[in-house]
């Protein structure tokens, strides 16, 4: 009952914010890592947003990716990254027409896409159900994060291919934003937003 309460005190306070608004998260334990952190958000960033900064990034900068990674990787699986990546962004910012055509094609981006949209029921700004284990999310753009205490069991690094490896160096030229949406299950730890602050 208590969460219940505290899910429609969250829910009323983030309905009745417009655009976008900073959100504090405390204690939160990841986990992928295991480390626990506090998270400073900017919720009510749409990941459609962030999907128009990267794209307009890899394009604005493509002269600057490939003279930078030249020095360490060849020219085909450089062109085979960014092609992909330029590719993925242009299909998934593509017009509903287009993206049909794409589906019925068996695109995979937009398969893993849509499944990952298909899983949540959006709330309200920033807020939204998993619609198999009925989890609470908040989700945005991730400004800062501080670590307060450190897994001491340190995952060993998985190997990547060379192309991975790219990629995500191109991500880090074009500053992408893709990767900072966040998305965080509310289980053991504190949200402060506006003058609403809630420990579940």
């Amino acid at each position: 009952m208590k969460n219940l309460a505290q899910n429609i005190e969250l829910f009323a306070t983030v309905s009745k914010i417009k655009g976008t608004t900073y959100c504090g998260i405390r204690n939160y334990k990841s986990k992928t890592s295991g480390d626990i952190a506090n998270y400073l958000l900017t919720i009510g960033y749409s990941n459609e947003n962030a999907k128009k900064h990267d794209y307009q990034k890899l394009v604005e900068k493509q002269n600057e990716i490939f003279e930078t990674l030249e020095k360490e990787f060849s020219v085909e699986v450089i062109t085979l990254a960014y092609n992909e990546m330029l590719n993925s962004l242009e299909i998934r910012l593509s017009d509903d027409e287009t993206k049909e055509k794409a589906r019925k094609e068996g695109n995979t981006t937009l398969k893993r896409s849509d499944a990952q949209i298909d899983a949540y029921i959006e709330i309200c700004n920033g807020i939204k159900i998993n619609k198999e284990t009925n989890q609470v999310h908040i989700f945005g753009l991730e400004n800062r994060k501080t670590i307060v205490e450190k897994n001491p069991i340190e995952k060993k690094p998985t190997k990547s291919n060379e192309k991975t490896i790219v990629k995500r160096k191109i991500e880090k030229i074009c500053s992408f934003r893709q990767g900072k949406i966040r998305n965080f299950i509310l289980d053991n730890t504190q949200i402060n937003l506006k003058n609403l602050s809630i420990k579940f």
